[in-house]
């Protein structure tokens, strides 16, 4: 079991919890590419240097030198998810089936970032592609790391305001969606009971209707 380290030997070692000077890539090698996102072997070098070059995580063990570490990333596309509004107070959301959980879920609007393209405009392609909606003004909300423990790709979040219905749906192929307004309100008991689970969506969702946008929006295209 590894030994919890104390306040004042984490303060007797500042450079060991400098954690971006704690890891080396030293390789990178291609392990599988599966169309939607692609596998790498990963092997890193711990570099944990304390005082005068001592190697804290060893000073902290008395094991010696660590030994390299070998991980798997999954490099996919960035992804972007947008929270359509409508000038009434409703909230546009997707319901579609997913392959991983096999059961249908509620969403936000959201796919890849195809390549050379920009967040907001991928934004703005998904929304009408999923829900047939336009919008009149498009927001940032941010970007998260979709799960930075294996995965090295971002989410971008947007928030359409003003949208309206205009056009016909015009998913993929693998899509399958039905499309749902509801309230604010009833849109933030789902994340909060449950019913809306995906957790890209929940965060999209959130800061959506409990806080303003990160910056002021744009008119949409």
């Amino acid at each position: 079991m590894k030994e919890i380290v104390s306040l004042d030997e984490e303060r007797a070692l500042p450079h060991a919890f400098g954690m971006r000077h704690r890891w080396r890539r030293l390789s990178s090698h291609p392990r599988g590419d599966f169309r939607i996102f692609r596998v790498h072997e990963v092997t890193l070098e711990r570099r944990a240097l304390g005082v005068e070059g001592v190697d804290a995580a060893a000073a902290l063990s008395g094991s010696g030198a660590p030994p390299d570490v070998l991980a798997y990333v999954i490099d996919c596309p960035d992804w972007v998810n947008v929270v359509p509004l409508t000038a009434d107070g409703g909230v546009v959301l997707v319901r579609q089936y997913r392959f991983g959980v096999d059961r249908v879920t509620y969403e936000v609007p959201g796919g890849v970032i195809d390549a050379d393209e920009e967040p907001s405009t991928a934004a703005m392609r998904e929304l009408r592609e999923e829900t047939g909606h336009r919008a009149a003004l498009l927001s940032p909300l941010g970007v998260v790391a979709p799960n930075p423990a294996i995965q090295s790709n971002r989410c971008h979040m947007f928030v359409a305001r003003d949208c309206r219905l205009v056009d016909a749906v015009d998913f993929d192929e693998h899509e399958d969606i039905d499309v749902e307004v509801v309230t604010r309100a009833e849109a933030l008991r789902m994340v909060h009971d449950g019913r809306i689970e995906h957790a890209l969506a929940q965060v999209a969702l959130l800061r959506a209707l409990s806080a303003p946008a990160v910056e002021p929006g744009v008119e949409a295209p």
